[in-house]
């Protein structure tokens, strides 16, 4: 009996699955229930082996696939791209094509198609393999046919279907790819129906997630879906929730959400539930794309498995692995402040409730930060990835992320925290309010021993571990009112993101992101105008030009000043930006990092790219700032005239006034939390070369491989090789660490070994993300992963960068607008674009990866969007 190479849908079988695969074969069940399924046809495995037959190296795959279970991750990378390339030139069988063409006649060579994979292990009910093969909308025409069909067949061995293979310990020589042919349908709305609530497992209700266009758009992520959880006994609408679409009004009405919810139910009669099942609406009618399992989802998780945690807002302050001694001061230190803050609400909470360490890296947990912004009044908990960013708002994963009642901690409400702190809370709110030189409010308290009144050469080693530790931030310094200050300046900024929303509508975040813009009150964001400053005082001086020009190590340059008539007063300047801002640097918590003061030919050339920019006619920063300011003011006036009720205008001025001066408390206290930090890290060098000559430590840095539980004398100065050990222990650790792809979203107690970098569309031309600060730029992109003093960002080109801290200020000063993988309203990179007035989408999660630099690139502030409007050419 001849096996067909193609075959009608409507003729499908549910026995036919090792010919058909799982997703063609579930369709034909649904079409023959008479549901509203599309039509189309399936190019069967049997063809799929007469494809792999006629490549030459067909007996090489049949020596390779049987083994790839037993193949380590970086192998079966490696070996899928092997078989891949040997499979890219070969010609599709004659009477294979041939099958293929008359059965996409008979069903319309004018229509256009939907070409999706159905492999042999698709949609069963352990497995779906969701996400894993290829799908490809909008196909027309014989060649885009042909051409898709050729890529769903190659999809089955991705790194990603081939590692998940190897996972399941399925051998890929026994997996068969056909490939459903299925006519599109033009969806004006579409997306995914669960048969039971995916986070939760619960049976008894419908959890439908909507968008407009196409059903890609919410599988894919690209856009955050409307969501709707149904009662399934009743088909009553318990909770809707609006997407990034939605504006004034919902893409999807009740009615139709209970229409879907009541289809759903027909299929659960005739396929095993319970069911992911996509579906589209089109001229008023649904249709029905396909129907899978949910699978992974029927157990119920255990408490650590339904933790899930982000790299959201940390990942700019640490991009990197953080060091032991890091961690270890971090920890205490962030005890102190939610002991601290979380009490004077009556709640305690542990610092491990909120921060973990996981693949060496630092991660906020979503669970916490969900129920401690329950507490707050106007902000609901879905604002989370609008305030810190995060990839739970715009990655695919988002879907994952809905938290119900049982996955929150329980914040116990102890009423004497509240009634014994009353005093000092109500005296620190006072004085917040109260207290009008802000400067005051922002000073952090030196350690008892200044470390710079100590000289090393006098100082024993006892008495330079005990300055060490003072130095130290500790969980006393936690409980500084002035961190709590810092606190109450981010809290006023959301409460003005709320309200602003609320009062505002549509226009609510582009108005409270230009209210808090050109404040000229941020201790960071001065950094790159004194910066400048730098340059136009070097480019009055010929001689002192020429200096900055051609020297590009500060030794010989510092020098050469002493020889210049202008040199003493430059150095002076110098001198002076590096005693206020030189603590910055990438990546500033890490003690491990170097401070520009350390490096001042970074400075030095940041001070020579300004200095050649100078020559266009840019605006100066001082300008600039002016301009913002009478902006601002005339905003402030119009948000005014627009509230006509009395009440609502005395709490926006009121709220307006000290979000504004949260925003400088916040940015100043966490520099001058910085500043202590940069005075600790010279100290543990100075420790660090001591021990050296001893024999305790092979590098002055190994002394950020401890601990601050093992700052102690008779500790580091004993005799012994176990330092030396536990140093090189922890240092193969931290490169192991350093290696690993970390993802936006961990969840659970997921394996970091196990880490793969996310899989990208790299010729996608629209992004989506945050939006951060308001305006449109357009501009050739400048992408920059990390800060090098040979970088520069020229006069009107747009920043892309995996993340920002003060060290990346003077790259703004510059760009004409900014594209940050990473952060939310309240990350720097966000309140620095506002204080310089550029527009910025932050929380983009790839750009890096997709934007290159000489794009032409649009970045829309006001919605969050960026075009990339013109490819460079690749060098």
């Amino acid at each position: 009996m001849n096996v067909p190479l193609t075959l009608s849908l409507a003729g499908v079988e549910n026995d036919q699955r090792g010919l058909v695969g799982g997703k063609a074969a579930n369709l034909g069940v649904l079409i023959r229930a008479k549901l509203p399924v599309p039509p189309g046809f399936c190019v069967t495995v049997t063809a799929f082996n007469q494809f792999l037959d006629a490549s030459p190296n067909r007996q090489e795959l049949l020596r390779i696939l049987p083994r790839l279970s037993e193949e380590p991750p970086e192998r079966i990378r490696n070996l899928s791209q092997e078989i891949t390339d040997s499979l890219a030139d070969v010609a599709i069988p004659v009477l294979v094509e041939q099958a293929i063409l008359t059965e996409w006649r008979e069903f319309g060579d004018e229509r256009v198609y939907a070409v999706r994979s159905s492999a042999t292990v698709e949609d069963a009910a352990d497995h779906s393999f969701a996400g894993l093969f290829e799908s490809y909308l909008n196909v027309q025409g014989r060649d885009a046919l042909l051409s898709a069909i050729r890529k769903c067949w190659l999809s089955l061995y991705s790194a990603r279907a081939l590692s998940y293979l190897a996972k399941l310990s399925l051998p890929a020589d026994q997996v068969g790819m056909a490939v459903v042919v299925q006519e599109m349908v033009p969806a004006e709305t579409a997306g995914v129906l669960f048969t039971a609530d995916p986070a939760t497992g619960d049976t008894s209700r419908l959890v439908i997630e909507a968008a407009s266009g196409s059903g890609e758009n919410v599988v894919s992520g690209r856009m955050t879906p409307e969501c709707f959880v149904l009662d399934k006994a009743s088909m009553t609408v318990l909770k809707r929730t609006a997407g990034s679409q939605s504006g004034t009004s919902m893409v999807l009405d009740d009615q139709t959400a209970q229409q879907l919810g009541t289809l759903s139910q027909r299929v659960e009669q005739i396929l095993p539930g319970p069911l992911d099942i996509e579906w589209a609406l089109c001229g008023g009618g649904l249709h029905l794309l396909q129907a899978r399992p949910i699978t992974g989802r029927r157990k119920k998780k255990t408490w650590e498995e339904r933790q899930i945690w982000t790299n959201a807002n940390v990942g700019e302050t640490l991009p990197d692995v953080i060091t032991p001694m890091t961690y270890s001061m971090l920890m205490p230190l962030l005890q102190g402040l939610c002991g601290n803050f979380f009490s004077r609400l009556g709640y305690r909470i542990q610092a491990d409730q909120l921060i973990a360490r996981i693949g060496g890296r630092v991660y906020f947990n979503v669970n916490t930060c969900v129920a401690l912004l329950k507490l707050l009044p106007a902000v609901k908990p879905e604002d989370i990835g609008e305030i810190f960013g995060g990839a739970q708002e715009h990655d695919a994963c988002k879907r994952q992320i809905q938290l119900g009642p049982d996955d929150l901690p329980r914040l116990k409400f102890n009423p004497w925290l509240v009634v014994r702190r009353l005093p000092k809370v109500l005296f620190m709110i006072m004085r917040f309010y109260w207290v009008r030189n802000t400067q005051s409010l922002q000073t952090l308290p030196l350690p008892p021993n200044d470390p710079h009144s100590f000289s090393p050469e006098s100082c024993s080693n006892e008495l330079l571990v005990q300055t060490i530790r003072a130095t130290l931030p500790t969980q006393e310094l936690g409980e500084e009112p002035v961190l709590s200050y810092m606190g109450l300046g981010a809290f006023h900024l959301v409460l003005l993101l709320a309200l602003s929303k609320r009062w505002f509508d549509a226009e609510g975040s582009a108005i409270a992101a230009r209210l808090t813009t050109g404040l000229g009150t941020m201790a960071p964001a001065q950094a790159g105008r004194d910066l400048w400053n730098l340059a136009e005082v070097a480019a009055l001086h010929p001689e002192l030009r020429r200096a900055v020009a051609e020297e590009t190590d500060f030794g010989p340059f510092e020098r050469r000043l002493q020889s210049i008539t202008a040199g003493r007063a430059f150095l002076d300047q110098w001198n002076g930006f590096l005693s206020r801002h030189g603590h910055h640097t990438r990546g500033e918590v890490e003690l491990i990092n170097p401070r520009w003061s350390e490096t001042p030919d970074v400075v030095l050339g940041i001070v020579r790219n300004y200095l050649e920019i100078l020559a266009g006619n840019l605006n100066t920063p001082a300008t600039r700032l002016t301009e913002l300011g009478e902006q601002r003011r005339t905003l402030e006036k119009e948000c005014l005239d627009r509230l006509k009720n009395p009440i609502k205008r005395g709490l926006f001025r009121w709220l307006l006034r000290h979000a504004q001066r949260g925003v400088a408390i916040k940015e100043n206290v966490k520099s001058e939390s910085v500043r202590r930090l940069s005075q600790a890290r010279l100290q543990l060098l100075e420790l660090g070369r001591r021990l050296v000559p001893l024999g305790r430590c092979a590098d002055p840095n190994d002394v950020f491989f401890l601990t601050v539980d093992e700052l102690r004398s008779e500790y580091l100065f004993g005799s012994g090789e176990e330092l030396r050990k536990i140093v090189a222990a922890r240092r193969a650790e931290y490169a192991r660490y350093q290696k690993l792809h970390p993802p936006p979203v961990v969840f659970g107690c997921g394996n970091p070994d196990e880490w793969q970098p996310d899989l990208i569309e790299a010729a996608v031309d629209h992004l989506e993300g945050l939006p951060a600060s308001p305006g449109v730029a357009t501009g050739r992109a400048r992408v920059l992963l990390e800060i090098d003093p040979r970088d520069r960002v020229l006069a009107g080109e747009i920043l892309v960068a995996p993340s920002t801290d003060p060290a990346w200020s003077p790259y703004f000063l510059t760009a004409a607008g900014i594209v940050i993988d990473l952060g939310g309203m309240l990350s720097h990179g966000s309140i620095l674009a506002r204080e310089y007035g550029l527009p910025a989408v932050t929380n983009v999660g790839s750009a890096t990866r997709i934007i290159r630099t000489g794009d032409i690139v649009q970045v829309d502030g006001n919605r969050g969007l960026i075009h990339i409007l013109e490819r460079s050419t690749p060098q």
